[in-house]
């Protein structure tokens, strides 16, 4: 007589998916009764039975019940499941991890019975009028079946199924956002060979409650912890290992990109930079990445420029957030970059002479006013006399440079920012002799950040007082 082609030691079995844990089993047998036809109801009760001893049951109400008994002790049968996307179904698998880490199980539905044991596999005349009855026992301890419980209360049933958990109804969770997108699933071909497809499924966002970890759930069953900020449910079969433990990080990452653009406005500002947030920032949309960028940095952004130190520096001293070039990676630079998102410092307040897109524009000499000479006659006197520099001053015209006044050795004054009516106060007023001040120190330190520019400030500040009541007839030109 020819022997069966292969064996499975039962016992082996059993501590390849105890490693997996006790609950990744009932959550097979949950996932199967609600994919059955007409189930309302699924009832999972875990309850000690004495001496480390614990018995578990599942029961549903399928009108039909299981469609072929045989199908709970063959592993690898060809599942009537495997070839619709919205069914959790592959291998067989299900009852299978159940009965290998019991000592004793029995399941009775309405095609008969059977049941297992030390001795083997015993077909049982029993049978039920509808629905089917998982029941097992299994060696187990408290904390183990306190962590699968709180395991299992995380289930998301079907909207049209009541599953509890020893009594307690599981709830059917209010989604954050729900959208369609196309996904990579399971495809079954006409010989029943499993392969990659994509299809449009129904993505579900959900809060995580604060004693959960956020997870990717398939049909509402959790299947990869992510420690994300939210959890996910996509509605059809997803791509996992034989083991089905974990998915693609390709997979992921497109997950990551598809509920960020969806829901970028309910991620906290302390979590905008969180691995889910900077992975999904790779491919997403130019809004979602402008949202993302002003949570986590605000509307006064820039990029830190090399070529422009003090463009830099500049920005810092006005509120700007310069994000550090090992912010990002470089895949996602360029993306955030490619948006316009945020836009290097020496682009938005270029230092003359650095501006990546040219030199400001000139002012027309025909332009300069009598007030803007007596402002540069102001400046070269403080600089002669503090300084104890002569100086020159260069005048700009251009509404698209960054700075009002900037010094490079010499002043450079820019009419476009300031705006005529501005030299049309006295040289010394307060608002001249600030900016003035301000552009000097630099005489001492280019870096807005240092203490030697603070110093530089402060000592200016001194010697003009000085310089004024020594010599207040320099002054009396520019009142």
């Amino acid at each position: 007589m020819a022997q069966q082609t292969f064996e499975v030691d039962k016992k082996g079995m059993a501590q390849v998916f105890r490693k997996k844990g006790l609950h990744r089993a009932i959550e097979e047998l949950i996932s199967n009764a609600q994919d059955e036809d007409g189930v309302t109801k699924v009832d999972v009760t875990i309850k000690p039975i004495g001496s480390g001893n614990y018995e578990i049951s599942v029961e549903d109400d399928s009108p039909e019940g299981f469609k072929d008994l045989a199908h709970a002790y063959t592993l690898f049968a060809p599942s009537y499941k495997k070839d619709d996307p919205t069914k959790r179904g592959r291998f067989n698998f299900g009852e299978k991890w159940v009965i290998a880490i019991c000592k004793e199980a029995k399941i009775i539905t309405t095609k008969g019975g059977v049941s297992f044991d030390d001795e083997g596999r015993h077909t049982l005349r029993t049978q039920r009028e509808s629905g089917t009855l998982f029941t097992g026992t299994l060696r187990s301890n408290k904390e183990e079946i306190e962590k699968t419980i709180r395991r299992l209360m995380q289930i998301i049933p079907n909207e049209n199924i009541q599953v509890s958990i020893n009594g307690e109804v599981l709830q059917h969770r209010k989604p954050l956002r729900s959208f369609e997108a196309t996904l990579p699933t399971i495809r079954v071909s006409p010989e029943g060979d499993l392969s990659p497809s994509e299809r449009i499924c129904t993505v579900i966002v959900y809060e995580v409650f604060p004693d959960e970890k956020a997870s990717i759930f398939e049909l509402g069953i959790p299947i990869v912890v992510t420690d994300d900020i939210f959890h996910v449910d996509v509605r059809q079969k997803v791509p996992l290992s034989l083991n089905r433990d974990n998915v693609k990080p390709s997979y992921l990452k497109k997950l990551r990109t598809l509920v960020l653009d969806h829901v970028h406005h309910l991620i906290p500002a302390d979590r905008t930079a969180d691995t889910c947030v900077k992975e999904g920032l790779v491919a997403a949309d130019p809004a979602t990445i402008h949202s993302i960028l002003t949570k986590q940095f605000g509307e006064k952004r820039a990029i830190f420029d090399p070529s422009d130190l003090e463009a830099n520096n500049r920005l810092t001293a006005e509120g700007y957030s310069v994000i550090a070039p090992r912010t990002f990676d470089k895949e996602t630079w360029n993306r955030i970059k490619e948006t316009g998102a945020v836009l290097p410092s020496g682009n938005i307040c270029p230092t003359p002479g650095k501006n990546p897109n040219g030199v400001a524009k000139l002012l027309n000499p025909k332009r300069k006013t009598s007030a803007m000479e007596l402002v540069e006659s102001y400046a070269k006197m403080i600089a002669r006399e503090v300084l104890h520099k002569e100086i020159s001053v260069g005048w700009y015209n251009d509404i698209h440079a960054g700075w009002a006044m900037c010094w490079d050795g010499n002043l450079n004054i820019n009419v476009a920012r300031l705006g005529y009516e501005w030299f049309g106060q006295s040289p010394v007023s307060y608002f001249v002799t600030d900016i003035l001040i301000h552009e000097f120190a630099h005489h001492y330190c280019d870096n807005h950040l240092d203490e030697d520019y603070y110093s530089a400030l402060s000592k200016l500040g001194g010697k003009l007082v000085e310089l004024a009541l020594r010599k207040p007839e320099l002054f009396k030109p520019y009142m």
